[in-house]
C-alpha cells in the first residue's frame, strides 16, 4: 500500500498502518468487500497489540478461518500490486 502512495503521490507515505487511511489518502477505489477486507486486517494489527484482545483473537483463529483470510490477503496482494503496475 506504501508503494502505491509513493508511486502516486511521489511522497513520504503517512506514518499508519491503517490500510482504510491509506487507501483513501492515495485515491483508491474499493469495493465494498475489499474495503471490509482493508478494516479487518488493519483491526488484526491493533488487537496483536493488546493482552486480552490478542487471547480473543488467537481463539477466533481455527485453521479454517486462517485458511480463508489467508486466501482473501492474497487476492488482495495480487490486485495492490497490479496497481503498483498500473
Amino acid at each position: 500500500m506504501k508503494a502505491i502512495y509513493i508511486k502516486k503521490q511521489d511522497g513520504t507515505p503517512p506514518f499508519s498502518h491503517n490500510l482504510v487511511y491509506l487507501s483513501e489518502k492515495i485515491g483508491l477505489e474499493l469495493q465494498q468487500n475489499k474495503l471490509e477486507l482493508f478494516e479487518e486486517i488493519s483491526d488484526y494489527n491493533l488487537e496483536a497489540r493488546y493482552p486480552d484482545d490478542k487471547f480473543s483473537f488467537f481463539k477466533r483463529c481455527t485453521k479454517e478461518f486462517t485458511s480463508n483470510k489467508l486466501k482473501q490477503i492474497e487476492e488482495i496482494r495480487k490486485w495492490l500490486l497490479q496497481q503498483i503496475q498500473s
